[in-house]
């Protein structure tokens, strides 16, 4: 656990802080990128593969639309707080004491957080909020004391950079980052997912499962899939998915049944998307 994610440079030059921040924004957009796209990938997989299972009916509008419609609600509900992947917010509050230049880091994605700490020239200032190791105790009170110092100079007024405000920028929609699944990558994995929710049904008495008791039977069904009718079951299914599950290409999935052809059909190529994940779909 951490208290704040905190970082801290040498100096306090103006233009060696504006240095460390647009290296720091051209890191993290750069990450952002990368992790929108994984994610609208695995959201296409499960729309394509959602309809060839029977699950879902074929929508009126094109695959790749309706993941990115999918993604985009997923990131504008987690953005405004939750700690998931799913977060793709970032902020950074910079201070400065009479010799040094402080950063606060406010990022729930993990690989952001990463990203972060990658910049040239920064060194981590991180205060834990509880001590892991014995003889961190006297390192940690002496970064304690200065975020404390820093908190009362700087009061409920911390300028916050607007790290922010290059997460708010449009997201270019880049078909070459798109990165799919085999078919046999794809069935493993959702034959794994079916039988397990079958095992929660057994354990649960085919009954809804209260949120207490989910866990617990999730640890039973995981245990169970190891064993020989679990392994038989998977086999057979994953079988049986592979025969099902389609080859995930740009053309079935930029296929719009409203206008009879498929995007790449009606242009040269496929015409990257501009998507901002700081807005809901109605601009908000």
């Amino acid at each position: 656990m951490v208290d704040i994610q905190g970082y801290k440079t040498k100096g306090k030059d103006i233009r060696r802080i504006e240095d460390i921040l647009n290296k720091a924004r051209s890191k993290i957009q750069k990450e952002i990128v990368a992790i929108y796209h994984e994610m609208l990938s695995t959201e296409i997989a499960d729309v394509v593969d959602d309809i060839a299972e029977k699950l879902i009916e074929r929508p009126d509008a094109s695959i790749l639309k309706v993941a990115e419609n999918m993604l985009n609600k997923r990131i504008n509900l987690a953005n405004r707080g939750l700690n998931t992947e799913y977060n793709l917010e970032a902020s950074v509050f910079v201070l400065t004491d009479d010799k040094d230049t402080y950063y606060i880091l406010n990022a729930r994605n993990p690989r952001l957080i990463e990203a972060f700490g990658k910049v040239s020239g920064i060194e981590p200032y991180t205060l834990k909020s509880s001590l892991s190791l014995v003889g961190e105790e006297k390192e940690e009170t002496e970064k304690e004391k200065k975020w404390n110092e820093l908190k009362v100079k700087y009061g409920n007024n911390m300028p916050e950079i607007a790290m922010k405000a290059m997460l708010s920028s449009p997201i270019y929609l880049d078909t070459s980052l798109l990165e799919f699944a085999s078919v046999s990558e794809r069935a493993e994995v959702r034959a794994r997912h079916k039988h397990t929710n079958y095992l929660l049904s057994q354990y649960a008495s085919n009954e809804a499962i209260p949120p207490h008791r989910l866990m617990p039977l999730f640890d039973l069904a995981i245990e169970r899939l190891t064993d020989i009718e679990s392994q038989e079951f998977l086999k057979f299914h994953t079988g049986e998915l592979r025969m099902t599950l389609p080859e995930i290409t740009l053309e079935l999935i930029s296929f719009d049944p409203t206008m009879g052809m498929s995007v790449e059909q009606r242009a040269e190529g496929f015409v990257d998307t501009e998507v901002d994940v700081g807005r809901d779909e109605e601009g908000k």
